[in-house]
């Protein structure tokens, strides 16, 4: 078992060649984009707030060591027996276990993982707001308009005669979509392309409510940890 102050150090260490090598590396883009997309302090943040006594949540001896594992690109279970693979419930079939768990937090067969953790960035979100004390109702899971689109967005929050969404999103950065934009070489695509996605998806109806677009912030997080640009936005705007 690791102590607290032992975590804390390692994971403010890296072999720098190692890692430039890694991140210009074109044989496995999959981990070449997860690798690029964790290598931010906010995806790490959790690991270096574990101990103190001001965060709000603890984890098990065997969750913090699975994170440094996977930080540091390191295997995760044994190696599969000769001529075998892992395989994954969707089909898919892989030589490391690393791979296997970057995939599974992009596999629809796991979609609870992505899940989860929108519902409790979403609740953890609504109530940061609301502690903001500027008396503002914050709502949870509204529906915009009773159309047929059924839009419903993740939060409100109303202050006199402003109003502004979010919209909570959780993608992986080395899904074939994300690679394919370019996320193996570019730091937050997929983040971007989900905000993107969400701005395009709530246009219209914020257009028939009457609403600016600025009304929206799309809170894109990748599952690496690392926010995108709208959620660090959304950040300054709080």
């Amino acid at each position: 078992g690791f102590k607290s102050s032992l975590q804390r150090s390692l994971v403010k260490k890296v072999d720098e060649e190692v890692h430039g090598q890694l991140l210009v590396s074109s044989e496995k883009p999959a981990l070449q984009a997860w690798l690029r997309s964790a290598s931010c302090p906010g995806a790490v943040q959790w690991l270096l707030d574990s101990n103190l006594k001001s965060h709000e949540r603890t984890f098990h001896d065997d969750l913090v060591k699975l994170g440094l594992r996977v930080r540091l690109m390191q295997e995760i279970l044994p190696c599969p027996a000769v001529g075998t693979r892992y395989r994954c419930y969707c089909g898919s079939q892989w030589v490391s276990s690393l791979e296997l768990a970057i995939h599974a937090l992009a596999c629809g067969k796991f979609s609870e993982l992505r899940t989860k953790r929108h519902d409790e960035v979403k609740v953890h979100l609504a109530e940061t707001l609301t502690k903001l004390g500027v008396g503002a109702h914050v709502d949870q899971e509204v529906l915009l308009q009773q159309t047929a689109l059924r839009q419903k967005a993740d939060v409100r929050w109303m202050l006199g005669p402003e109003v502004t969404y979010f919209d909570v999103t959780i993608v992986s950065p080395a899904t074939p979509f994300a690679i394919q934009k370019g996320s193996a070489h570019t730091s937050c695509v997929a983040a971007t392309e989900a905000a993107a996605a969400k701005r395009r998806e709530y246009k219209d109806i914020l257009e028939l409510m009457q609403l600016p677009l600025g009304s929206l912030h799309p809170v894109a997080f990748e599952t690496s940890g690392r926010p995108g640009d709208e959620a660090i936005q959304c950040e300054t705007w709080m």
